[in-house]
């Protein structure tokens, strides 16, 4: 019964809300992502190297996130 459970949460997407503040779910996704990446590359690995490094990665890419979805606004704003 639990590998039902289990098979379940990969094949049914989960239920979010299409609200503005529903793409908060964004910054989780974007430490796992810095904490992964960073856990895989990072050489001598020493926690206050891995926390800063990891910390920039992660304000890089919600930096990039920001700036991609100010100019597809923009885009949107001209085309309409």
């Amino acid at each position: 019964m639990p590998d039902l459970l289990l098979m379940a949460l990969f094949t049914e997407p989960m239920d979010l809300p299409t609200r503005a503040i529903s793409l908060l779910w964004v910054l989780p996704i974007c430490l796992s992502v810095a904490v992964v990446y960073k856990a895989v590359k990072v050489e001598p690995f020493r926690p206050d190297v891995f926390a800063r490094e990891t910390g920039l990665l992660f304000v890089t890419i919600v930096g990039f996130l920001i700036v991609i979805a100010l100019a597809l606004l923009l885009v949107a704003y001209f085309v309409w």
